[in-house]
């Protein structure tokens, strides 16, 4: 059996400013900075962010998963201290990171500087130089992380996401391929490719969410994780084949209680094969309650054999 952790949307503090750091501040930023500074600040908390994280460690998994916004506004600074957390977390072949918005809110920064600070948490098997080619992929037996970035600069007051034409062919290569091997494939992105049962406001959407889920639905999956939500959700992608693919969120890990059904929360899933061929998924949902502890959010097991 295979234990996988899925956290998303950490929004780790704002460290200290830095000299020189006055000149990156776009309009951009100090929109998002205002929205830090006069919201946010109060809602994401690092206790809780430490009390989640040791829940995790609890509970042992194999491998976690980050689905994007480790920071907040993109400054050099940030990446840095965001780097720290992940090696704080675990070392980059027990831990796998695809960017969100907020990890690439401008794109004004040198590549060493920025997202390439994390480098060998989001690269494939392979830890190819220079900017990582999406998809990646990792193998870990039984699964087949792939990991996608839908991480774009946006307008002011716009959080969406894209994925491109070349990144989604490319996805469905990858899948079919990893089809044909019998792995457990679990698709990794920030945006939600699906609206969960509610109609995702347009500023906020993976823009060509239609092309994605065309294409996944012709090469199949076993499960897709997201983030961005910020909160507990599942939903499903119909494939040609009769079958789906569920699609699960999380809420941030660091949403203090009192925020709704979006306080701090994050999935165990536990992957194993069935004599039959299926894969068997065991989801358990962990999150905040008003005592300050995590607690069994909800329990249930998906069945899916979708191989293409």
């Amino acid at each position: 059996m295979f234990a996988l952790a899925h956290l998303s949307d950490p929004h780790l503090p704002l460290p200290a400013p830095d000299s020189g750091s006055a000149r990156s501040f776009s309009a951009k930023r100090i929109s998002c900075l205002l929205s830090w500074k006069t919201k946010r600040v109060a809602i994401h908390r690092p206790e809780i962010l430490e009390a989640l994280l040791a829940d995790i460690e609890a509970a042992a998994p194999d491998h976690i998963v980050v689905t994007g916004d480790l920071i907040n506004i993109s400054l050099p600074r940030e990446f840095a201290a965001a780097r720290g957390w992940l090696a704080g977390l675990g070392a980059p072949d027990r831990v796998t990171v695809v960017p969100g918005n907020h990890d690439r809110l401008v794109d004004d920064l040198p590549w060493q500087e920025a997202l390439g600070r994390w480098h060998s948490y989001m690269c494939g098997d392979e830890r190819m130089n220079g900017a990582p080619a999406f998809p990646f992929v990792r193998r870990r037996d039984p699964v087949a992380l792939v990991g996608l970035s839908t991480a774009v600069p946006t307008p002011i007051f716009q959080a969406s996401g894209h994925l491109g034409r070349d990144q989604i062919e490319a996805a469905k290569e990858r899948l079919v391929e990893l089809g044909r091997e019998g792995v457990c494939r679990i698709v990794l992105l920030h945006h939600p490719p699906v609206a969960h049962g509610r109609r995702a406001h347009p500023r906020k959407m993976l823009r060509d969410h239609a092309e994605f889920c065309e294409a996944v639905g012709s090469a199949g999956a076993e499960l897709m994780l997201h983030g961005h939500s910020h909160r507990f959700a599942l939903g499903r992608i119909e494939l040609k084949n009769g079958g789906y693919v569920p699609v699960l969120s999380v809420p941030s890990g660091s949403a203090r209680i009192g925020n709704g059904d979006t306080a701090a929360g994050w999935n165990l899933y536990r992957v194993h094969r069935q004599p039959g061929g299926a894969w068997r998924i065991e989801v358990t949902s962990r999150g905040l309650d008003a005592s300050g502890a995590f607690v069994t959010r909800g329990r249930f097991s998906l069945v899916l054999n979708n191989a293409s």
